[in-house]
C-alpha cells in the first residue's frame, strides 16, 4: 500500500507571517509582565530578541510593510519610516536590559545567592550542634533515655 505524501502547509503570506509574529510577541510580553524571577526572565528576553530580529526584518522587507502599507497608502510612508527607526531603538533597549539582567545574575544576584547558601549552611550546622548538645544532655548526662 502506497503511503500518502505528508501534507504540506501552503506558504504563509508576508501579512500572515507578521500577524503570527505579533501574536508570539504579545505572548512573550505577557510572560515577561508576570515573571519576577530574573533566571526565568533572561531566557524570555533572549527569545524575544531573536523573534524581534526576525519580525523587524520581515516588516522592513520589500514584500513586508513597504508593500502592504507604503505602496497602497504613500501618505503613511513617513510614519512607516519612523516605525522602522524605532526598531533600532527597541532592539538597543532590549540589548541593554538583557545585559543588565545578565550582570545582575552573574554579579549582585549571584553574590546574594552565595550569601543565602552560606547562611543556610551555617544555620543547619548551628541547629545540628544544638540538637547534638541537647540529645547528649538528655540521654547521657541526665540519663532520661535509659
Amino acid at each position: 500500500m502506497a503511503k500518502k505524501p505528508p501534507k504540506t502547509e501552503p506558504p504563509q503570506s508576508a501579512e500572515d507571517k507578521v500577524i503570527e509574529q505579533h501574536r508570539r510577541i504579545r505572548g512573550l510580553l505577557n510572560q515577561l509582565d508576570t515573571t519576577t524571577d530574573l533566571r526565568l526572565m533572561v531566557p524570555l528576553l533572549q527569545e524575544l530578541r531573536i523573534l524581534l530580529d526576525e519580525h523587524f526584518e520581515q516588516e522592513e522587507a520589500a514584500d513586508g510593510f513597504p508593500q502592504m502599507i507604503a505602496d497602497p497608502a504613500p501618505h503613511h510612508a513617513r510614519a512607516l519610516e519612523k516605525l522602522f527607526e524605532e526598531h533600532r531603538t527597541l532592539l538597543a533597549n532590549l540589548d541593554d536590559v538583557i545585559e543588565k539582567a545578565l550582570f545582575c545574575l552573574e554579579g549582585p544576584l549571584a553574590n546574594v545567592r552565595r550569601g543565602v547558601t552560606s547562611l543556610c549552611e551555617q544555620l543547619r550546622a548551628h541547629e545540628e550542634t544544638e540538637t547534638e548538645l541537647l540529645t547528649d544532655t538528655v540521654y547521657t548526662d541526665l540519663g532520661i533515655g535509659d
